[in-house]
């Protein structure tokens, strides 16, 4: 499972504690209701009995027809309410499936952090200690905080959990080796970054060849190599390394120790490697979430070099503060989501800081972007079984409502969305009508009629297409947190605008429809080719 920010994960395991307390509650309530209806049942029978019973002259007692109609009535409210009662035990059995898989994911970046934490306790006695201490200060309270989270989820579920606390200071317990910190995209003795957001498979640095060069060889650096060895392996303390990269923007104190040119291209081909890695693992929100201003601000300055290295002193330095945050945030979710960025990608989306507007994101970056997310989204269908068109094919219409709703559990990952697992599955017996996202109720519609037809299969392609409207409207409405173009972000929220967006229940043709920014981006993202032959796109995005 691919993990959000410390933010998003905490602020998922509330939101889960709300909904499970939520569901008990209906559960609770439905089952009180059943209890009663059943009561009531029980009373009309005994009503009936006595109504039925005959006097001397074989005449019922009483209104036998009025008690069979009141005994009619209390049936249909039990049938009712024991329905509401499944219901609502279905939904509240699906919101703890979820809750148990952020346990889990919780539980593996909680192993991660705290692992972090032990390799920069190994560090504190260093040089920079100060500065490892107040790393780690951070790294603790993040942690703890998230285990308070994790406690009253587990017990929001009926588990009794006990919160395992870390310390930020010397000694405790150890959660694992010092090779490399853990959740880190690795390769060849790259250690990732303190906890910071990691994701997919591992992706080249900007350097791209060069990582099978260095992989494990750090100790092959011709001359005095220890500097450089010591750097790698305490690369995720965020002081030391910045103290490196300092070094290396400057010029300064990177000479190799031995003659010879040779030995200077290697040496040089070392710290270009480390100045990527570092540029590409540098994530502006999580440092400023852990460090202090000043190491903070430090950091940045040392950010700034690295742009400076590109577009230049005098255009890095009109970049404020927001504009190398989000400069930050682009480059490093671009990392860690697997869209390797190369060098000539880097320095355009340097440049593209120059009118000072929008949210720096190239058509290219966005392009990537794209083609990654709708790879992550179609191997679901492939990858597990329970999305694969032969399970579809020996499954219930009941099954297969369920595996949609799975379905948008995991685009929700995919996508960064939250949008509802509650699946609207009203039939609608036109054929031609398959879906459609609200933003409104953040919940898609998939409609009922296709679920046991031969073709049905075709829902989820709608499913992945309705998603990908959830995160149309996710990056109008956020911008700087997705990484979609502005121009790109600007036409999407205009074509959602009232008035702008052509319905074919509104007298539009299918054409128009489909040639749409927004229809146009979700078939081809959801690959429903076919219906575009004949469309004349008015925008087509990266697509």
């Amino acid at each position: 499972m691919k993990l959000g920010s410390f933010r998003e994960i905490k602020a998922k395991a509330e939101n889960l504690t709300e909904q499970g307390n939520e569901a008990k509650q209906q559960v609770q309530t439905c089952r009180a209701r059943v209890a009663s209806c059943s009561s009531r049942v029980d009373d009309a029978r005994r009503q009936l009995a006595a109504a039925s019973e005959t006097d001397e002259n074989g005449n019922p007692r009483g209104d036998v027809a009025q008690a069979r109609a009141a005994l009619h009535v209390a049936e249909n409210m039990l049938e009712d309410s024991q329905s509401e009662l499944a219901e609502a035990e279905s939904h509240a059995e699906r919101v703890r499936q979820a809750q148990t898989e952020h346990v889990r994911a919780m539980d593996s970046h909680t192993r991660a952090e705290r692992s972090n934490l032990e390799k920069i306790r190994r560090l504190q006695s260093m040089t920079f200690g100060e500065n490892a201490d107040e790393l780690a200060q951070g790294i603790a309270e993040r942690t703890n905080e998230l285990e308070d989270a994790r406690v009253e989820l587990l017990r929001s579920m009926g588990i009794e959990a006990t919160p395992e606390y870390v310390s930020a200071g010397g000694g405790g317990s150890s959660w694992g080796g010092f090779g490399g910190f853990a959740g880190g995209r690795s390769e060849g003795g790259y250690g990732g970054s303190e906890g910071l957001p990691t994701g997919g498979s591992a992706a080249a640095p900007v350097g791209g060849g060069l990582r099978s060069d260095l992989a494990g060889n750090a100790s092959a650096v011709p001359g005095d190599g220890q500097g450089m060895r010591s750097a790698m392996a305490g690369a995720g303390v965020v002081e030391r390394s910045t103290q490196i990269m300092n070094s290396i923007m400057t010029g300064e104190g990177s000479t190799p120790a031995s003659e010879g040119p040779a030995s200077q291209t290697y040496a040089k081909r070392m710290e270009d490697a480390f100045r990527n890695w570092w540029m590409n693992n540098f994530d502006a929100e999580s440092y400023k979430n852990a460090l202090s201003e000043k190491l903070y601000l430090q950091n940045m300055s040392t950010y700034r070099k690295g742009v400076a290295a590109v577009i230049g002193e005098e255009a890095a330095n009109a970049l404020s503060l927001q504009d190398l945050e989000q400069l930050s945030y682009v480059q490093h979710t671009a990392f860690v989501s697997g869209c390797d960025l190369t060098e000539q990608e880097i320095a355009d989306l340097y440049r593209n800081t120059s009118d000072k507007t929008g949210n720096f994101v190239t058509p290219r970056i966005e392009q990537k972007m794209d083609r990654r997310l709708q790879t992550q989204a179609f191997s679901l269908l492939t990858d597990k079984p329970q999305f694969t068109a032969s399970s579809w094919e020996k499954s219930t219409v009941e099954v297969r409502k369920q595996m949609l709703r799975d379905l948008v559990s995991e685009l929700n990952t995919v996508f960064g969305t939250n949008v509802s697992i509650d699946i609207d599955f009203t039939v609608d017996e036109s054929p031609y009508a398959c879906g459609y996202y609200s933003s409104e109720t953040n919940s898609i519609h998939i409609n009922g009629y296709h679920l046991d037809k031969d073709n049905g299969y075709k829902m989820v392609q709608t499913t992945i297409h309705e998603m990908r409207h959830a995160y149309q409207h996710r990056a109008v409405q956020s911008e700087k947190r997705v990484l979609v173009s502005s121009k790109t972000a600007r036409l999407w929220g205009w074509n959602f605008q009232p008035g702008h967006y052509k319905s074919t229940t509104r007298g539009y043709t299918y054409e128009e429809y489909v040639s749409q920014p927004v229809e146009w981006d979700a078939k081809q993202f959801s690959k429903q080719y076919s219906d575009l032959i004949h469309a004349t796109p008015l925008y087509k995005g990266s697509w």
